[in-house]
């Protein structure tokens, strides 16, 4: 799901990812799982002229110039800056629905239909400017509009939830040297720095260090730089005052956040580093964190290579604990197929904490696999404990894409997690079976059966059913 702008380069993405009307992304691997095949053809492809190529999708409200479309475009408008924009609205979103019973070792058992929606209005100024609103009108925190056939909450585990969710994104971003561009024509004075400022997601280390999908934050950008070897450096700063939910999912209203990060392209690899302070009171403490990661190709094998602390600068507090986690991810395209074989593996020392979270995220392990992941949909949880406390743990899987459209796809995942305290330990398998039914729609179906030890009814068993509108 591509993104344009300027801090979006550096990890901060507004969820406006979403605008992509193809599938998500089907897992959860870091190096691996997607939705389609990507086999090359062995005989050349004759280029398309406009009028065979398929008409794009427009968004479901479009005003000003043409999406993804051919022909002029508006001459726009300039500024006092000499800056010149061509505005542009596109109004888009995703809508889940899903039935789906939950019954973990280790927990409540839940069944429900839940829902929710994803809704945005996206001004485009220009290539680099821009003005991003989302709303999510069917959820609060970790409540979803549907209906509750069983599981903890009011009214004895049953009955209808219906919410009027808040904003949750609205920032504009923008890059300085385009907005002015008088001040630097021959473009040589280094003035193309980019920024964001308002409500808007944030993920680092593939968001097993950071992800939270509303949190209020400016944050400044400086891309393109070089340096002997290396083919491209960015540098980047950020600070956050508001909304920061932190590694309990509770909102601390007290807390700022400081941020730095970097990444660069040397050689095969590209290298990122992150580090982060966050300020609040005793309650909830301080606490310093950090990310290294790196992510190549050598071979037939795509791997990463990712390594997370946190320190409780205080008192340890649900919000802050001390620890580290090291996370690896493997991937190939097994030969004469477009399928893709993941392994992933992770060890952790006390309990690594992230520096923000969104409460429907579960915990740090979520990129580890389908076992580790919640749906972030009602109240169906990940099957095997996504915590990060004193534990090393594992996922195999194979994703098959289904002949001959590849419009279908299946991933089987076996996995597993020990520990040398009193956390949840365990093993499991897990399916997830996905076909598309129309350009914009796909049905998707997940199944698991886990084992839970030192529980005294030890399994756990899942399954759902999801339809996923992209609009």
């Amino acid at each position: 799901m591509g993104e344009q702008g300027a801090w979006r380069r550096c990890r901060i993405t507004g969820v406006a990812a979403a605008i992509a009307v193809t599938f998500a992304a089907a897992g959860p691997a870091d190096a691996g799982i997607s939705i389609y095949g990507r086999g090359l053809a062995d005989e050349p492809v004759p280029y398309l002229g406009d009028e065979e190529l398929p008409p794009p999708t427009p968004p479901i409200l479009l005003f000003g110039n043409p999406f993804l479309s051919t022909g002029p475009i508006d001459s726009g408008f300039e500024l006092p800056t000499g800056a010149v924009w061509q505005p542009s609205l596109w109004v888009f979103g995703t809508y889940r629905t899903a039935l789906q019973s939950f019954d973990p070792a280790n927990g409540p058992r839940v069944a429900e239909w839940a829902n929710t929606l994803d809704l945005y209005a996206n001004l485009q100024l220009s290539a680099t400017e821009r003005v991003l609103l989302g709303m999510t009108p069917f959820r609060r925190g970790t409540s979803f509009s549907g209906y509750r056939f069983d599981g903890p909450g009011p009214d004895d585990g049953e009955g209808f939830e219906s919410f009027n969710g808040s904003v949750q994104t609205l920032f504009f971003e923008g890059d300085f040297g385009e907005i002015f561009p008088g001040l630097d024509r021959n473009d040589s004075d280094l003035l193309d720095y980019g920024f964001t400022v308002g409500r808007q997601a944030l993920s680092f280390q593939q968001g097993l260090l950071m992800e939270d999908t509303a949190i209020d934050a400016v944050g400044i950008v400086r891309n393109s730089l070089t340096a002997p070897g290396i083919a491209n450096i960015r540098l980047s700063g950020l600070f956050a005052w508001g909304e920061i939910s932190r590694a309990d999912a509770v909102e601390d209203n007290d807390a700022k956040l400081f941020g730095f990060s970097g990444d660069a392209d040397i050689g095969s690899h590209f290298v990122s580093f992150d580090s982060f302070y966050v300020e609040s009171d005793d309650d909830t403490g301080d606490g310093f964190y950090f990310g290294a990661g790196t992510v190549q190709r050598k071979g037939l094998w795509d791997s990463a290579f990712r390594l997370m602390g946190s320190i409780a600068l205080d008192d340890d507090t649900p919000a802050v604990r001390s620890g580290v986690l090291g996370f690896m991810s493997f991937s190939t395209t097994p030969k004469t197929s477009d399928d893709i074989l993941y392994i992933n593996a992770f060890v952790a020392r006390n309990e690594f904490t992230q520096v923000a979270r969104d409460p429907v995220v579960g915990g740090p392990l979520g990129r580890a696999g389908i076992l580790f992941s919640t749906q972030r949909l009602g109240q169906y949880g990940a099957p095997l404990s996504p915590r990060a406390k004193n534990v090393a743990g594992f996922t195999v899987g194979r994703q098959w894409f289904l002949v001959p459209t590849n419009r279908e796809q299946l991933i089987v995942e076996f996995g597993g997690r020990v520990s040398w305290d009193d956390e949840p330990q365990g093993a499991g398998v897990a399916a997830r079976y996905q076909i598309q039914i129309h350009n914009q729609a796909f049905l998707q179906f997940d199944l698991f059966g886990t084992y839970v030890d030192d529980v005294e009814d030890g399994f756990g068993v899942g399954a759902r059913s999801e339809l996923q509108i992209k609009f």
